[in-house]
């Protein structure tokens, strides 16, 4: 019986070693920084192979040495190491990141993950560190480069900008000098088209290039607001805006500014005896899965027959183009003036 219990005892003993064995080779294979630390004096206990090759000591000198000679004191918050030991000890891990420093002096960015692990007969905190140096350096060249990006489309906004300004000072002119009334509106219609495109594109500022979409209520109020204090407009309907606030990608904004843009300008121009009163609003509802803009004026009414638009009107052609590209549907109505309705998916 005294025999078997001794066997037992001798068995268990080399199980324990062999378990010992395989876990310190684990141990010392890790690719990881792995530092063994007492929490209550903050010396190293044992540390892996990958740390002594990254941090260039010898196991001798860094057995000899306490946690905070490894960090960057000038890197690291006053008693961030004890609030991270403490941590660690009370709830069984703590995660941070931090500064190491190389035996040379030279720092390095690390990522820590620590837990409590029983070290003989004591707790002890085990820390697994790894260089994240390469991943710093990544994020500040993205950084850098995010940051001249930003520079360009700073710059590339304002150049757009200034080019169709110059556009429309052209067609101005150009308005202005041509001898033809037919010139002059179709001068002016481009006019209105370049305008259309350049008020949404004066609603993105610089820092929101990247943006993905814009608020169209307001892009339409902006549309609308460009019909007031036009020479050509004196004296003729007001255009007033009721637009929820509705989030809508560029191009499909693009598309429903210019169709608003032809519709109201039909009903400025043809909806009413010249110099009568009149009002052409602009509506926008946001109803569940579609978008609803409403272009409707208290004017004479549209003729039967009217709803293509007058022969080699360009503009209820571009209208028709434009409601395709944005999978919606185009109505009309002419109770008490002409009503248009475009409804369209979000």
């Amino acid at each position: 019986m005294a025999l078997r219990d001794v066997t037992e005892r001798v068995r268990s003993r080399r199980t324990l070693e062999d378990l010992e064995g395989q876990y310190r080779a684990l141990f010392e294979n890790v690719r990881d920084l792995l530092i063994v630390v007492d929490p209550e004096d903050r010396r190293i206990l044992d540390v892996n192979a990958a740390t002594l090759d990254e941090l260039g000591y010898s196991r001798e000198e860094m057995v000899a040495l306490a946690i905070d000679d490894l960090v960057a004191p000038a890197d690291i918050p006053p008693g961030e190491i004890d609030r991270r030991a403490e941590e660690a000890r009370r709830t069984g891990r703590a995660d941070f990141d931090t500064v190491l420093r190389h035996r040379d002096g030279s720092a390095f960015p690390a990522e820590v993950h620590t837990q409590a692990v029983s070290f003989g007969d004591r707790v002890a905190i085990l820390g697994a560190a790894r260089n994240v140096s390469a991943r710093v350096e990544a994020q500040r060249l993205l950084e850098r480069s995010l940051k001249e990006r930003e520079l360009h489309l700073k710059e590339l906004h304002h150049r757009v900008i200034n080019t169709l300004a110059t556009i429309l000072a052209l067609l101005s002119v150009e308005e202005r000098r041509s001898p033809s009334p037919e010139a002059q509106e179709a001068l002016g219609r481009t006019a209105r088209r370049v305008r259309t495109m350049a008020s949404l594109y004066d609603q993105l500022r610089p820092t929101d290039q990247g943006a993905s979409s814009i608020d169209l209520g307001s892009y339409l109020a902006t549309v609308a607001r460009s019909f007031a204090g036009e020479p050509e407009d004196r004296g003729t309907p007001a255009v007033c805006c009721t637009c929820s606030p509705t989030p809508l990608d560029l191009r499909r904004s693009v598309a429903c500014g210019l169709i608003v843009n032809e519709l109201v300008t039909n009903a400025v121009k043809h909806a009413f005896a010249p110099g009568a009163p009149g009002t052409v609003e602009v509506d926008l509802v946001s109803q569940g899965p579609e978008v609803e803009v409403r272009v409707a004026d208290d004017g004479v009414g549209l003729p039967p027959g009217m709803e293509e638009g007058r022969p080699g009107s360009s503009g209820m052609e571009l209208v028709r183009l434009l409601t395709s590209q944005l999978e919606g549907r185009l109505t009309v109505s002419r109770e008490g003036g002409t009503t248009w309705t475009l409804r369209f998916p979000r």
